[in-house]
């Protein structure tokens, strides 16, 4: 045999057996000429295992953030980022920003925020989401406000109106996505559409403020103990969806389908009246925030709930991130709310552009999914 391949006879050359060099062989599970071998093993099967940042950077540089942001530095980052932003705002404005009116007012405007996060972190743990809650804020204020001005009804019974409109947005919602299997994300923008639409239709997309009652009114001007009644409503909305999570057997099961949906069927449940539940309470919540937007501003007017969507997934994913195990929480999500409306109170203080709240909002969200996506790397 000669040194130039194993099994060539003198004078054959490794052309003439046919067989390859190292060159011409094929990558390891991938067949010639590119297609998948009979395993399922293929191309991208190959750049998978083979072609992924570890390989390039090594091991360590791939990992080494993923593990800092995995430990408790990850969790503790926009806390750190919080704790900063309220320094820089002091240094700012240090007669009014951090004193003891500054807090009360920056808890009582962020109400409608702290109860729509609470509701919203319901559908996402369920591993789903709702885009149709902002507008479903609208339509149930707008139909609250319509109940007194037109139909000259009472407080409770506008109250009640709103709650149901809101409801059943959530249970139509709740019944496309989990019986019918429709995408959670074109569906709900689809109604989303529609809440829009009919708050525009009956509202004839103005403002109206007429025969609001005193009753109505006082909803968000009661004071407690020294401190507006909504402050109460938010913390005390959240604590009853943590409690609801926690402690009763659909909370429970809603956490199991979030977990994994199949073994939660497997296992009896059923995952679809769950679904159907998380997004009934998100359209109830939407109704209850809508009668606290209009309540405080006692009139409605056109797209009164479109700057909650951004700010309450925002909230919610913040408050995912300084969890251990980075999971939506209605209680960690308080810490995000209360993040935005410090950022939201000290940039007004400030004298800050109108634009630059929505767009740090925007930048806070990026952040934190950022966040949440290189601790489970």
């Amino acid at each position: 045999m000669s040194g130039g391949g194993a099994g060539l006879r003198d004078g054959q050359s490794e052309d003439e057996v046919g067989i390859m060099t190292d060159k011409e062989k094929p990558l390891a599970g991938v067949a010639p000429g590119g297609a998948g071998t009979r395993d399922g093993r293929g191309p991208k099967a190959w750049f998978r295992r083979n072609i992924r940042p570890s390989a390039v950077l090594g091991e360590k540089g791939a990992r080494s953030g993923s593990r800092l942001l995995r430990g408790p530095a990850g969790a503790a980052l926009p806390v750190v980022i919080f704790v900063a932003i309220v320094v820089v705002f002091t240094i700012a404005a240090p007669s009014s920003f951090a004193t003891g009116a500054d807090v009360k007012s920056i808890l009582d405007e962020a109400t409608e925020l702290a109860v729509m996060t609470a509701g919203l972190t319901v559908v996402l743990i369920v591993n789903e989401f709702d885009l149709s809650f902002a507008n479903n804020i609208g339509l149930s204020g707008a139909v609250a406000i319509l109940a007194m001005s037109d139909q000259h009804e009472g407080a409770v019974v506008a109250v009640i109106v709103a709650l149901l409109t809101g409801t059943i947005i959530g249970l139509v919602n709740g019944i496309m996505v989990a019986y019918f299997r429709v995408n959670a994300f074109i569906g709900t923008l689809a109604i989303s559409s529609i809440a829009l639409g009919i708050d525009e239709g009956i509202t004839g997309d103005a403002s109206i403020y007429q025969g609001v009652t005193t009753g109505y009114e006082s909803i968000t001007t009661t004071h407690v103990l020294g401190l507006p009644i909504t402050i109460f409503m938010g913390f005390g909305f959240t604590l009853l969806i943590y409690l609801f999570l926690k402690y009763h057997k659909l909370g429970r099961y809603m956490h199991a389908v979030g977990d994994s949906e199949t073994a939660a069927r497997l296992a009896g449940v059923d995952t679809r009246r769950v679904k159907l539940l998380a997004f009934t309470i998100v359209g109830l919540t939407s109704g209850f925030v809508g009668v606290i937007v209009t309540s405080r501003a006692a009139s409605t007017f056109p797209q009164s709930g479109s700057g909650y969507l951004l700010t309450a997934y925002a909230a919610a994913f913040l408050g995912a991130s300084v969890l251990p195990r980075r999971q939506f929480h209605p209680m960690a999500g308080l810490f995000g709310v209360i993040f935005l409306g410090t950022l939201s109170t000290g940039l007004t203080l400030i004298q800050a552009a109108a634009w630059t709240v929505d767009a740090l909002s925007g930048i806070v969200l990026a952040i934190a999914v950022l966040i949440g996506r290189l601790r489970q790397s």
